[in-house]
């Protein structure tokens, strides 16, 4: 805009030069922030699926000693609470089902897999999908499992689905902006004369690659302002301003700031329901573990008063018994 009110002055056209390569840098900062944000995603699903092996390899080792050790009763209270206590770590981190053995042992599901089913465990790994992004698949086997929930699941929806959706959106932003402010750029006379310049290099159609072309990165009078050679011409630097807010047919229609606007309540939107998602299943697992608790847990106050319960009845007894005592003593003095 300030280029169109004064076509000629050299120094606008070093502004628009440093602004358009602020634009460029802008959406190749961008890019790298998701593309770090999913490397990161990927080192954590790593990291989680190294824990569900270790899970199920103990769970595993305690389903064999809880077959030596259970005896005639097949019961092992003791390993089968650290069992317990391992399957729900398991299943914070996916769906899990448990089926249980008339051996005192357990099998675990995961997905459609037998993940853990006696004294035998499956190891799991990070494997790369077809569509782009990670997910979990048993050692050795092309065909990923469905983790159904936990962080597994989330990580690997991060990788597959949210990141690339983004970045999809944004290389679109990209493509369109480049797309369009060349076709108008191309049109008008830079300050040599010359006409069919392109603003932004034609092949950088991504938040990545997306760069200014070689003959405006080299020099600033390259940049075309006028319709017109002549001096005081700044029509196609004005109407490349106006894309602001003026519709972009390679955008559907709607402005670049707009779309960008959109973007990023797109993402707002998905962080705000994530969130959302979490406070509600923690909501859930708050509940059913106090089910949980109530139906198998020990309630110390449910026992004191057991315990009182039984000492009221032993200290009434110890009385019956004593009065008994006396009144057998009483005849034995009148015989």
């Amino acid at each position: 805009a300030d280029l169109a009110n004064d076509p000629s002055s050299a120094a606008k056209r070093a502004l628009v030069q440093h602004a358009g390569r602020q634009v460029t840098a802008r959406f190749g900062s961008i890019d790298s922030r998701i593309e770090a944000i999913s490397v990161n995603a990927t080192e954590r699903l790593r990291g989680r699926v190294e824990e569900a092996n270790a899970y199920a390899a103990q769970i595993a080792e305690l389903n064999t000693q809880i077959l030596v050790a259970g005896g005639p009763n097949q019961r092992a209270p003791d390993l089968e609470d650290q069992r317990d206590i391992l399957i729900d770590k398991l299943s914070s981190l996916m769906a899990v089902r448990v089926l249980h053995r008339d051996n005192g042992t357990v099998g675990v599901v995961a997905g459609d897999t037998l993940l853990v089913d006696g004294g035998v465990s499956q190891r799991l790994e990070v494997q790369g999908l077809p569509a782009g992004g990670y997910g979990v698949a048993l050692a050795g086997s092309p065909i990923a499992i469905a983790p159904g929930s936990g962080e597994l699941k989330a990580l690997s929806d991060l990788t597959a689905r949210s990141l690339p959706a983004v970045r999809a959106q944004l290389d679109a932003l990209a493509a369109g902006f480049v797309t369009e402010v060349n076709a108008v750029h191309r049109t008008g006379f830079t300050a040599s004369g010359a006409t069919g310049v392109d603003f932004f290099n034609p092949a950088g159609l991504t938040a990545r690659t997306m760069a200014l072309s070689a003959a405006v990165d080299g020099s600033p009078t390259e940049i075309a302002a006028g319709a017109t050679a002549a001096a005081g011409d700044g029509a196609i630097a004005l109407q490349l301003a106006r894309f602001r807010t003026t519709g972009l047919a390679s955008l559907g229609g709607i402005s670049a700031g707009e779309y960008y606007t959109r973007l990023v309540g797109m993402v707002g939107g998905e962080a705000r329901n994530a969130d959302q998602s979490a406070t509600v299943a923690e909501a859930l697992v708050g509940g059913f573990e106090a089910q949980r608790q109530a139906v198998g847990g020990v309630s110390v106050d449910e026992e004191m008063v057991n315990l009182i319960s039984q000492q009221q009845a032993f200290s009434a007894a110890a009385r019956l018994v004593r009065v008994a005592d006396e009144m057998l003593q009483d005849v034995l003095r009148m015989v």
